[in-house]
């Protein structure tokens, strides 16, 4: 039986003897131009003339099936499943060769396409197309980057071979797979790049290997140490161009917002921070440290109402009963959700520090006449913090009440103001400080 390569090899003979057999011979003309390559029958080739706006051409391709190309019929591909492929067709023109990705990304899906940072925070809530949006970007890595090495994982196989692997299968094209190795957990493509399946239970095991796009699927649920072990990793130099220092290495973490490491790791060290949605307004500016900012790192925040192909009753039927907490987290994309503090409106209590004339910010000593108070909390497993906490004299009852608050909650890398609503006419202001 003939390998893949021999098979391909053939193939490609097959097609240049279809372009020399399309060419006009009757009667032999010893003139007569001869290729050996698909591209240079185009280019030395007069095609019908098809000129379709740019904007238009997506609409072209839906509404008539036509090829961008040569205007020749598209038809159903088939995928690496087997089956017809969920988004690819090809030209009926065997000729042509052309393959064409009828996927339309949303608003939200294309910003993250579009984001040139070198790793991103895929973060959304139910619904929101994160998994497509991370299936579309290993697509396009594979075909824009020879000898690529892509590594897809999640904490266990089946979150990834359930999701994410089984759409890619049914959507990309197998005229573009070499081969795969199931016992080994890889797949090869015709331009030599190769998609590895890991799990990422044990980052120990995430080392040696050099990628060049890493897709973290429910990233929650990773230990960090996983995730800090693959940024070190995203060196391979497949995705680059030295001629022109493009770099397009990646590392996409893809979660649910939650509490834990995408959100002191990821989120909050952003450079950028896009939110997407009417639900996604959350102002997480003022938990960031401008000292901790990393200019390599973009998230984006999405919420269940950006996805324009839910039934229009979706966010109802799925926050009816729900606690508060979930629906903010699962269906509005808050990374300011409550559950199980014992105050669970104190997020909503801090707003950003005020600040002079001069941009600086504003802290105790502007105001004489409040009362200083320093709260200590030594620390055993993490370090030991100092809160300061300037409070008016007339609100000083006030600050009394919530000082379990204060202590328990709010331990911050950098200047805050906390306001807490109550029936006075001026909300009780605090001000603290990390050192």
């Amino acid at each position: 039986m003939p390998s893949l390569k021999e098979l391909r090899e053939q193939r490609l003979s097959q097609l240049i003897e279809d372009i020399n057999d399309s060419l006009p011979t009757n009667p032999p003309d010893p003139t007569a131009p001869t290729f050996q390559t698909v591209d240079e029958y185009f280019e030395n080739t007069t095609l019908p003339e098809y000129n379709v706006p740019a904007d238009s051409i997506l609409d072209i391709l839906y509404n008539q099936r036509r090829c961008p190309r040569c205007n020749a019929l598209l038809q159903p591909t088939s995928s690496i499943s087997g089956a017809p492929s969920t988004d690819w067709l090809e030209c009926s023109n065997k000729v042509c060769n052309t393959f064409v990705d009828t996927y339309r990304p949303m608003e939200h899906q294309r910003s993250v396409h579009e984001d040139a940072h070198r790793i991103i925070g895929n973060f959304g809530s139910y619904g929101t197309g994160k998994t497509k949006t991370s299936e579309k970007e290993i697509e396009k890595h594979i075909f824009i980057t020879p000898n690529a090495n892509i590594l897809l994982g999640a904490n266990i196989t089946s979150q990834y071979e359930q999701t994410l692997l089984r759409d890619f299968e049914k959507s990309f094209p197998a005229a573009f797979m070499e081969g795969r190795s199931q016992q080994k957990g890889y797949i090869d493509f015709i331009n030599g790049a190769r998609l590895m399946l890991r799990p990422f239970d044990d980052p120990d095991k995430l080392r040696s290997n050099n990628y060049s796009l890493v897709v973290m699927l429910e990233a929650s649920e990773i230990n960090a140490d996983a995730f800090h072990q693959l940024k070190t990793r995203l060196r391979n130099t497949a995705a680059t161009n030295p001629k022109t220092g493009a770099d397009w290495r990646k590392l996409i973490c893809e979660s649910n917002p939650d509490s834990g490491w995408i959100r002191t790791d990821v989120l909050l060290v952003s450079d950028q921070i896009y939110q997407h949605g009417r639900f996604a307004d959350e102002d997480y500016s003022y938990q960031q440290d401008p000292l901790s900012i990393d200019k390599s790192i973009a998230t984006h925040v999405a919420s269940t109402d950006v996805n324009h192909f839910l039934p229009p009753d979706y966010i109802q039927v799925n926050s009816r009963n729900k606690p508060e907490w979930w629906v903010k987290r699962f269906l509005h994309g808050s990374f300011l959700f409550a559950e199980g503090l014992v105050y669970p409106h104190a997020a909503k209590c801090i707003v950003p520090t005020p600040r002079d004339s001069e941009g600086k910010p504003l802290t105790p000593k502007h105001f004489p006449d409040w009362k200083i108070l320093v709260a200590h909390d030594y620390g055993l497993m993490d370090e030991a913090t100092f809160v300061y906490a300037g409070v008016a004299s007339r609100a000083f009852f006030v600050i009394n009440s919530y000082s379990y608050k204060i202590d328990c909650h709010f331990f911050t890398p950098h200047p805050y103001t906390i306001t807490y609503p109550n029936d006075y006419s001026n909300p009780l202001s605090i001000h603290y400080e990390q050192y």
